[in-house]
C-alpha cells in the first residue's frame, strides 16, 4: 500500500502529464521540527489557463472521512473558494488506486450540513481516471 508521500508523487506525475506544474508547499514533516504556519494546500498547480490550489488526501475503506481534513485546511479552502478561486481535493483510494477530484465547495457544503464523510458511491461522479 502506498504511503502519503508516494501518493503525492503520483499526483505530481498526473499534473505534469496534464501539462501543469505542481508547486508543493513545505509541510511540517519537511521542516524538521521548525515552526511553520499552515499552508493553504499541499500544492498549487499552475496550468496555461490558470492555477488551482490542490489538497491531496489518501484513504482506505468505503468512505472518505472528513476527519482526514484538518480544520486549517477547511478554513483555507473556504477562504479561497470565497474569492472565487479554484480549490480542489484530490482523493486517492488506496485499495483500488482510484483518484477522485472534488471541488472544495462540495466538501465544504456537505460539512456544513453535518455530513461527516462521502461513500465510494457518492464519490463515483468525481472519479478522475
Amino acid at each position: 500500500m502506498l504511503t502519503p508521500k508516494q501518493v503525492e508523487l503520483l499526483f505530481e506525475d498526473r499534473v505534469k502529464l496534464n501539462g501543469g506544474l505542481p508547486v508543493r508547499f513545505q509541510d511540517t514533516k519537511d521542516a524538521n521540527g521548525s515552526y511553520l504556519r499552515t499552508n493553504p494546500s499541499d500544492f498549487v498547480c499552475v496550468y496555461p489557463n490558470g492555477s488551482v490550489y490542490s489538497e491531496v488526501k489518501s484513504f482506505k475503506g468505503v468512505r472518505f472521512p472528513f476527519s482526514n481534513i484538518k480544520s486549517s485546511q477547511f478554513a483555507w479552502a473556504a477562504k479561497i473558494h470565497a474569492l472565487q478561486q479554484p480549490y480542489l481535493f484530490y482523493l486517492f483510494q488506496k485499495e483500488t488506486e482510484t483518484w477522485y477530484l472534488i471541488p472544495a465547495f462540495v466538501i465544504l457544503n456537505k460539512a456544513k450540513e453535518g455530513i461527516k464523510s462521502l461513500s465510494l458511491t457518492e464519490l463515483e461522479i468525481y472519479r478522475h481516471d
